[in-house]
């Protein structure tokens, strides 16, 4: 399968994309109600919707295309810095 390597600003792009449509106007009471809310917007919304550049439905490609490729993660933690 090839690789596709995305650059920094096209990846990003759907954190602007969530706080414009999805949060945008919207105030929560809890991190957890967000994240109810935001779960929720993505199963009706964010997963159906047709992607601008490539002009296909985002979960069709990501389960035909994306989730095979996905690699189980390791059981440890990742090595990180401690002090």
């Amino acid at each position: 399968m090839q690789s596709t390597v995305y650059a920094k600003g096209k990846t990003e792009r759907g954190v602007a994309y969530v706080k414009g449509n999805g949060l945008k106007g919207r105030t929560f009471a809890s991190l957890a109600e967000e994240n109810e809310f935001l779960a929720d917007w993505e199963l009706r919304v964010a997963d159906h919707r047709i992607h601008g550049t490539t002009r296909k439905q985002v979960k069709e490609v990501f389960e035909r295309v994306e989730r095979p490729a996905l690699l189980t993660l390791p059981p440890d933690l990742f090595p990180a810095f401690q002090m």
